[in-house]
């Protein structure tokens, strides 16, 4: 999700339990906005100062129990699938691709190996606000022997490059609260040379999705629709935007967008060789 504007001391870590189904809107109802979820269904969260207080109040409240002639604990609804809760931890911060590589603590970084890391900082309102924090991280890094090859400050979004050793990257995870993620760069899935060399020779006839798939519609440049691995599961592709024209994509940018929205991992149906549809597929043109 977008950053929001946040004290990172107002930060709450909660796990619930595996059958539990809480909803962003849940969160909301307690006073807290949500900021990140994992597969693990560990929520990262925030309030301000009165909606946290008030918060932890019900949560006291529920662990009370039941009073009188109530059967349940106040506030039982969303605090019986909480399974712990706490302040946000250094591992928290580690980002989803130091997962893929099997880093998820921040004892598994190696401390004389060298990084390259993108760290995306909370935003905490204005963009003055924000080039202070990045300021102060910068000097951080400095201080510590890191080199901060590039940045990026604005309202909503803070982000740094930075080049160093594993143990600052251990210490920027366990000692600055202003941190929001840290993670590796991102890697393209496929080389230019491996898509010069994959024809669509080398791909089994797509066939059409079935009959009751459930469809999704893309709203963008437009959409070729003739594509061999798009064809199969488009419906219907239309022209909406003002200007008119035909609905065809003449920049590629909406059959891009289709192609991800059809199939997701767009680098693994290369490489298993199987494009299987399982949406129907509807194109928009609202943009020239």
């Amino acid at each position: 999700p977008q950053l929001k504007k946040i004290d990172p001391d107002l930060i709450l870590r909660i796990h619930i339990n595996k059958d539990a189904n809480i909803q962003e809107q849940d969160w909301e109802r307690c006073g807290l906005s949500l900021l990140s979820v994992d597969q693990n269904k560990t929520f990262v969260l925030f309030s301000s100062d009165s909606e946290l207080t008030d918060f932890k109040t019900k949560l006291g409240s529920y662990r009370k129990g039941p009073k009188g002639d109530h059967k349940n604990a106040p506030y039982s609804g969303i605090f019986a699938s909480i399974d712990n809760i706490g302040p946000i931890q250094p591992n928290d911060r580690i980002g989803r691709l130091f997962n893929q590589e099997g880093i998820s603590k921040v004892e598994q970084i190696t401390k004389d190996k060298r990084y390259v890391v993108d760290i995306q900082l909370w935003d905490f309102g204005t963009k003055d606000l924000n080039l202070g924090k990045m300021a102060q991280v910068k000097d951080f890094n400095e201080t510590n022997k890191g080199k901060v090859t590039d940045s990026f400050v604005n309202e909503g979004l803070v982000l740094m490059r930075v080049i160093c050793l594993g143990n600052l990257v251990q210490n920027l995870l366990s000692l600055v609260n202003s941190i929001a993620v840290i993670d590796m760069p991102p890697q393209p899935a496929l080389t230019i040379c491996q898509q010069l060399q994959t024809d669509i020779r080398d791909f089994p006839a797509v066939s059409s999705p079935h009959k009751t798939a459930p469809a999704v519609a893309v709203l963008d440049s437009g959409l070729t629709s003739a594509h061999p691995l798009l064809s199969p599961a488009v419906g219907e592709a239309v022209v909406v935007s003002a200007s008119g024209g035909d609905p065809a994509d003449h920049h590629g940018h909406g059959t891009m967008v289709a192609g991800l929205a059809l199939y997701g991992d767009v680098g693994q149906c290369i490489q298993t060789r199987v494009f299987r549809p399982e949406l129907k597929l509807y194109s928009a043109k609202v943009l020239n």
